[in-house]
């Protein structure tokens, strides 16, 4: 390999590993920003006993989003493994065993934050009941 050639790989590397940890970061912002909607909404729910069926699907969508949270701050932890198995073995890509990993964890705590809004989504259509006089229907 080439001066330029490393020099061209070694700046196409931080611009991926930049890139990663932005996403990374992103997967803790969407999932702890839905828990903490839920949680608002959840609150505003509470006292209202017609509401109370929905209550459950907030709670498990709530749920489902911190643990989304938590499989997103492993995969710092893991991507830190990650970059000290490329840095130490310069195993990269496919041949870092840590490399599968993190992505696979980055797609469960997507995955999360999908579910639990879907559940909490589904819930409200399922338990919410919506009665429109005919009238209003008829006069679209």
């Amino acid at each position: 390999m080439t001066e330029i050639e490393e020099s061209l790989w070694k700046e196409q590397f931080q611009a991926k590993t930049e890139l990663t940890n932005q996403g990374f970061k992103g997967l803790l912002v969407i999932n702890g920003g839905a828990a903490i909607a839920l949680g608002a909404l959840l609150q505003a729910l509470i006292g209202k006993p017609e509401a109370a069926p929905l209550l459950p699907y907030v709670l498990v969508g709530i749920g489902c989003c911190v643990a989304g949270v938590a499989f997103a701050g492993a995969t710092f932890w893991l991507r830190y493994d990650q970059w000290q198995l490329e840095v130490d073995q310069k195993l990269y890509r496919e041949n870092n065993p840590k490399w599968r990993k993190v992505w696979k964890l980055a797609r469960v705590s997507l995955a999360c934050f999908g579910l639990g809004l879907a559940v909490a989504i589904i819930g409200g259509f399922l338990t919410l009941s919506f009665k429109m006089p005919l009238a209003a229907c008829l006069s679209v």
